[in-house]
C-alpha cells in the first residue's frame, strides 16, 4: 500500500500509522480547524466526517462545552458544523480579484496558490478560501439549489448527490412538471411516457389491460391500433412517449401540445456526421452552385483523367474489362439456353458484345445483351477471330434473374420493366427478345419455341 502525506506536516507514513502520528502533530491539529466536524469536547480538532469524530470524542478529555467556530470566509461565529453554516454563508467581505486568463487548478492546488499534500486537502481548503469562493462564481456549471459553480457536467452531478438544496429543488420541479397519472398506478410522470414505464409498473394491471389501454387510446386518436403493427407495416416511434404511429402530427398536438416542427427541431436533432455533411452541402453550393463535389463538371473531369491514367499505367487498358480484370462466367439460366443449340445463337453475356441505347430519359446508356444473333458470314468472321463487338447485328436476346429483374429491385412490375427495356433497345433499331429465369427452369422446350419463332 503506498505511503500518504500529513495534511499538516507533509511527512508521509504508511495509513495504518499516519493516524496516530495526526494526533500529536501541532500542524495537522492546526490545519484540521478548517474541517467542517470539530470535536464537540473542546479539543480544537476538526474531521472530515461525524464517524471519524465520534472515534475521536470518545478518548477525548476535552471541557465537554459547546464549540462555537469561526467562519473563515465571512467571519461570523457558528454553532455546529460548517456543512450546515455555508449554506447559509454570504462570503467574504471584499471578495478577491480573480484574472480571466486564470487556468483551473489542478485536484491538489486552489486559484490562491495554495498547494496541499492531497487531493482531500485541497477540497478542505477549498471549503474556506475566499478566492477560490469568487472563482467559483465565474465556472459555467451551477447547482440549481445553491448556485455552487463546477468546471463540467460530472462534477455538479456528484454534488447533487448530496446536496439538500438540489434535491428540494429537483422534488419542486418535480411536483410542478409531472402532472400526467399512470392509469394503473397512479405515478405522476412528465409525460405520458408508458413506453417505458410499463415494464416496472407496480400496479395491477394485467398484460390485458394494458393491450386495452392501447387500442382505446389508438382508437381515440384515429392512428394506428397496436394489433396493426405487423411486420412489413411502415410506423413511426414518438421519442417522447414511445407508442408507435403511422403519422405523428395529430398525437404531437392532442397529446403532448407541440408542433411538428418543434419536435423536428427538439427530438430529431440531427447526428454529428449529418451536421458534417450540411455544412459541406452549403459550403459547395456557395462556391459553385451545387450541393456535391460529384456534381462540378471540373471535378468530374479531373477524377476521369486520374483514373484513366492510373489505369493505363498500372494494367495498360483504360477500362477495367478493356483490361480483363473482370471476370465474367455464364449463369445457369444462360447455360441452359445455350445448350438448347439454337442456330446462330452466340454468347456475347462476358462484355464481349456493347450496345449503347437511349433510355427513356433521353441518356444514353451501355448494355450488354447476354446473346446475339449471327448469321453463318458473321459467324464465320467470328470464328477467324474478328472480335464480337466490330461484328455488329441488329437482333438481341436477354436472359433476366427473376430476383435482380424483378419487381423488388427494379420497382416496378415486369410487363413495365420489358416496355421499357426492348423500347431501349428500339431506340436504336434493335430488336429484342426477353427471357425469364422461371421459364427456362420449368419449361425449356416452351422457350425453344419462342425462340426459334423470334428468330424466324
Amino acid at each position: 500500500m503506498p505511503k500518504e502525506a500529513c495534511e499538516g506536516c507533509g511527512v508521509e507514513l504508511h495509513p495504518v500509522y499516519l493516524n496516530k502520528h495526526r494526533q500529536s502533530c501541532e500542524p495537522y491539529r492546526e490545519w484540521s480547524k478548517c474541517l467542517p466536524h470539530p470535536c464537540r469536547k473542546g479539543c480544537g480538532m476538526g474531521f472530515s466526517a461525524p464517524r471519524s469524530r465520534a472515534n475521536h470524542e470518545r478518548k477525548c478529555t476535552g471541557a465537554g462545552v459547546e464549540v462555537t467556530s469561526g467562519c473563515r470566509l465571512c467571519g461570523e461565529r457558528y454553532t455546529g458544523t460548517l456543512t450546515e453554516h455555508l449554506r447559509t454563508c454570504v462570503g467574504p467581505a471584499t471578495v478577491p480579484v480573480i484574472p480571466d486568463d486564470v487556468e483551473h487548478p489542478t485536484d491538489e492546488s486552489c486559484v490562491c496558490g495554495y498547494t496541499g499534500a492531497s487531493r482531500s486537502a485541497a477540497q478542505q481548503h477549498r471549503i474556506q478560501c475566499a478566492s477560490w469562493w469568487a472563482y467559483e462564481k465565474r465556472l459555467p456549471v451551477r447547482c440549481e439549489g445553491c448556485d455552487r459553480g463546477f468546471p463540467d457536467l460530472y462534477g455538479k452531478r456528484s454534488h447533487a448527490q448530496v446536496c439538500r438544496d438540489w434535491q428540494a429543488w429537483k422534488a419542486a420541479k418535480d411536483e410542478e412538471e409531472k402532472t400526467h397519472p399512470c392509469p394503473s398506478c397512479g405515478e405522476l410522470m412528465r409525460g405520458p411516457q408508458l413506453g417505458l414505464h410499463v415494464k416496472s409498473c407496480p400496479g395491477p394491471w394485467t398484460e390485458k389491460d394494458w393491450e386495452r389501454h392501447r387500442r382505446q387510446s389508438a382508437n381515440k386518436r384515429t392512428e394506428l391500433r397496436s394489433d396493426d403493427l405487423v411486420r412489413g407495416q411502415d410506423f413511426v416511434v414518438c421519442a417522447i412517449c414511445g407508442d408507435r404511429f403511422r403519422k405523428l402530427s395529430f398525437h404531437l398536438t392532442s397529446e403532448h401540445g407541440i408542433t411538428a416542427e418543434e419536435y423536428r427541431l427538439k427530438y430529431l436533432r440531427p447526428t454529428v456526421s449529418q451536421r458534417t455533411l450540411d455544412r459541406s452541402a452549403a459550403t459547395f453550393l456557395e462556391n459553385y452552385g451545387v450541393d456535391h463535389p460529384m456534381k462540378v463538371p471540373e471535378i468530374l473531369a479531373q477524377r476521369e483523367e486520374t483514373r484513366i491514367a492510373t489505369m493505363m499505367e498500372r494494367y495498360g487498358a483504360p477500362t477495367p474489362m478493356e483490361a480483363g480484370l473482370i471476370p465474367t462466367t455464364m449463369t445457369s439460366p444462360e447455360r441452359a439456353v445455350d445448350a438448347l443449340g439454337i442456330p446462330g445463337l452466340y454468347y456475347t453475356g462476358d462484355h464481349a458484345y456493347w450496345i449503347n441505347v437511349r433510355t427513356a430519359s433521353g441518356e444514353w446508356k451501355p448494355r450488354n445483351p447476354d446473346f446475339v444473333v449471327y448469321d453463318a458470314d458473321a459467324l464465320a468472321r467470328v470464328d477467324s477471330g474478328d472480335p464480337p463487338n466490330e461484328v455488329r447485328t441488329h437482333t438481341v436476346v436477354e436472359v433476366l434473374g427473376d430476383y435482380w429483374h424483378g419487381e423488388e429491385k427494379q420497382g416496378v412490375d415486369r410487363d413495365t420493366y420489358i416496355k421499357a427495356r426492348t423500347a431501349e433497345y428500339a431506340s436504336v433499331r434493335v430488336r429484342a427478345l426477353f427471357v425469364w429465369e422461371s421459364e427456362v427452369k420449368s419449361d425449356p422446350e416452351a422457350v425453344r419455341s419462342r425462340l426459334e419463332g423470334f428468330l424466324g
